[in-house]
């Protein structure tokens, strides 16, 4: 079941497609099909019913090349652990295995997409610091990146019972959402100017952009919240996707304050979050109040005797 929402979710249905189409090309090319191709598209066009067993079995095809593809990569796949690591091996015909070591899991990630949020799946990554690292990528290690929510959140509190993810946190004050709403619109602008100079009838679609603009801010405000506790922070940011990071205090290396002056005139901060990793894993909670914004402060220079703090003014308007 969750192979066959894993196909789903991952859209690797989509890749027969380019099959069928590199394959057509190819054959165009051998045997120069082009004038049977528009004879069988002529006959297609006469008889309209053709389309729906056409079209049924498209569909089935392209999910069983999807669900195949998925179980090659993600079949057998097992996670264990023991006191020190966990270890994670996947694959079918190809098997890939690696472990984690558990002291040096700096945070956790957790991802959803809109399918995936539909279909209640997350992908949980562990944010490492010290292992193997290629080129200056940050090694952050997956999980099953299909997995049930609630298992998903059960296995992590197994695997890592320091770590106790939340689901219910807080949300930002209602004077940041008309905040996001009067901050200036680029992307309509941008296209207005487009439209302007390349196809001015359609100015119009520049509104669109606008209001998709506007939803699209609406629904991050709604999904961003946060979590402050005595041992740990959780943050979760985005909209029609969404990623939440779970760390402990004293994971954190350094933290950068920051406001506009947007946000000053609505006392609200931009508060930066950095794990050790290579390079840094960067944790953003955006608008969030002055009154909060100190007592991350407080309880950052708290975590250690030495604290690494960058206070910085962005004097520049959004």
């Amino acid at each position: 079941k969750d192979t066959i929402k894993a196909a789903f979710t991952s859209f690797s249905f989509l890749a027969l497609f380019p099959l069928l189409l590199t394959g057509y090309f190819q054959l165009d090319e051998w045997l120069n099909i082009e004038e049977t191709s528009k004879q069988v598209l002529n006959y297609f066009e006469r008889n309209i019913w053709i389309w729906i067993p056409l079209v049924l079995v498209t569909v089935a095809a392209a999910f069983a090349v999807g669900y195949l593809q998925t179980l090659f990569k993600y079949g057998n796949f097992v996670i264990s652990a023991d006191s020190d690591r966990i270890y994670i091996t996947r694959g079918v015909f190809t098997t890939n295995a690696y472990s984690i070591q558990k002291p040096r899991v700096q945070a956790i990630k957790i991802q959803q997409s809109l399918l995936k949020r539909i279909f209640g799946m997350v992908e949980i990554k562990l944010v490492s610091a010290g292992q193997e690292i290629i080129g200056n990528e940050t090694e952050v290690n997956s999980l099953y990146p299909f997995m049930d929510k609630k298992k998903a959140y059960q296995l992590v509190n197994q695997l890592l019972p320091d770590y106790h993810i939340v689901e219910n946190m807080h949300r930002l004050p209602k004077k940041v959402l008309w905040l996001r709403l009067v901050r200036p619109y680029y992307f309509t602008v941008a296209a207005a100017i487009i439209l302007l100079f390349v196809k001015r009838e359609w100015l119009y679609a520049a509104a669109i952009v606008l209001l998709v603009e506007v939803i699209f801010r609406v629904i991050d405000y709604s999904f961003t919240s946060y979590l402050r506790e005595e041992e740990y922070i959780q943050v979760r940011e985005g909209g029609l996707y969404t990623r939440t990071i779970h760390t402990k205090w004293r994971n954190l290396q350094q933290i950068e304050v920051s406001h506009s002056w947007l946000q000053r005139k609505f006392g609200v901060t931009t508060i930066q979050f950095y794990n050790r990793a290579k390079p840094f894993q960067l944790t953003l909670l955006m608008d969030l109040s002055k009154e909060e914004a100190e007592a991350f402060y407080e309880r950052f220079c708290r975590r250690s005797a030495k604290p690494r703090l960058i206070r910085q003014e962005a004097v520049s308007e959004e």
